[in-house]
């Protein structure tokens, strides 16, 4: 026994339904069988769209896939030929700093030569000068000794010369011998 919410023990029978026609039911399936299959139809045709819509997004990631791994690819190059390249620029840098301090290491060296230069042909003018200056007084010390010997000839032509006083003789230091200095012959001087 199958109780209700209201009953109380009661049994309450189930009342039949009445019996419509075949036909309207035939029709209403139909109709709802017609408005199913363009349902259906309709979700075939969303199914197919989407199925396109997902394969051309599958190929086009497929192409962005492509396309990113080609920049990639590139990018790592680039960055391989940056890098060759800023080691190329330090090297060329530094050949070119030592080529610059090599050119003013030259120059300076030129600046020190012409200097030098300069100071010696100073030094020459100089010299030449007081070669000049010496050959002139040597040249009057010539006339005025040839002048004199002439005026001594011409004033005393009887009289001999006299002749120089006799010089003393140079006498040798005594030197002390010693073991390591052994004395040493004079002829070994001579």
């Amino acid at each position: 026994m199958a109780r209700t919410k209201g009953s109380l023990g009661h049994r309450k029978t189930a009342k039949p339904r009445p019996r419509t026609a075949k036909v309207p039911r035939r029709k209403a399936a139909a109709k709802k069988s017609a408005v199913s299959s363009a349902q259906v139809v309709k979700l075939r045709k969303v199914v197919e769209d989407l199925k396109k819509r997902l394969e051309r997004e599958a190929k086009a990631r497929g192409i962005d896939v492509k396309a990113l791994k080609n920049m990639r690819q590139l990018r790592d190059r680039a960055l391989e030929q940056i890098s060759v390249l800023k080691k190329q620029g330090s090297e060329l840098s530094r050949q070119l700093k030592q080529a610059l301090s090599d050119a003013d290491k030259r120059e300076q060296a030129r600046r020190q030569a012409l200097a030098k230069i300069e100071e010696l042909r100073a030094e020459i003018a100089r010299r030449k000068d007081e070669i000049a200056r010496k050959s002139q007084e040597l040249a009057r010390l010539a006339r005025e000794s040839a002048e004199r010997a002439k005026t001594i000839v011409m004033s005393e032509p009887s009289a001999p010369p006299e002749p120089f006083p006799p010089e003393p003789p140079l006498e040798a230091p005594e030197r002390e011998t010693t073991s390591e200095n052994p004395p040493e012959s004079r002829d070994s001087h001579d």
